[in-house]
């Protein structure tokens, strides 16, 4: 993408703290493309996403990725209990291979850019099968490419930022992760308001 189609990659740690070996990365979620612009972006980490189950066809090297190197994909239309089985097979594979998961708590794209409400049911069962520390990351840009047909028609003016927020150490009881979360959501939609202001 970079090469052939001239798209802008930017990326800053204004953390404070070097990213530990693994972590569980959270950000909002804006296009298809936040996943190869996060594989691109976090060199050196092994990153495996929870994805919604129909991105596991028909999406050009988005698809085949996620089939084989042991993403979670969800079925959104599913029971419940069956997504929380499937996100801790995911978790333990994460635990046992050493990657670090990556999680879009919006749980859908943003259309419009702006950051939505964050579930915390996934995030809460991936750090009960693995301790990890939070690190918190907005991400801006895709929202101009959302859908298929939008990268197809403007992949060539795409900018895509990515700008990590804060690492939080490992968190264990429940109410500690529910505040981080949330903690986490308002430092990303004041950092997408910050990069906007700024661009």
């Amino acid at each position: 993408m970079r090469l052939y189609c001239r798209v802008g990659l930017e990326y800053e740690n204004r953390s404070g703290s070097e990213l530990p070996e693994r972590f569980l990365l959270v950000a909002n979620h804006q296009s298809l493309l936040d996943i190869p612009v996060c594989f691109a972006l976090f060199p050196g980490r092994r990153l495996r996403f929870v994805a919604k189950w129909e991105l596991r066809d028909g999406i050009p090297f988005v698809s085949l990725i996620l089939r084989i190197q042991g993403h979670a994909l969800i079925r959104r239309d599913g029971e419940a209990t069956q997504a929380m089985r499937s996100i801790r097979r995911y978790a333990r594979r994460c635990e046992r291979e050493g990657t670090c998961p990556v999680i879009f708590p919006e749980g859908k794209r943003s259309l419009d850019g702006e950051v939505g409400v964050f579930h915390t049911a996934g995030v809460r069962k991936i750090l009960d099968e693995t301790a990890l520390p939070v690190v918190a990351a907005v991400l801006d840009g895709g929202w101009r490419v959302a859908k298929l047909k939008d990268i197809l028609k403007n992949l060539g003016e795409a900018r895509f930022r990515v700008r990590v927020l804060s690492v939080t150490p490992v968190l264990s009881a429940k109410k500690e992760v529910l505040v981080a979360l949330a903690a986490a959501r308002e430092e990303i939609a004041a950092g997408l308001k910050s990069m906007r202001s700024k661009a």
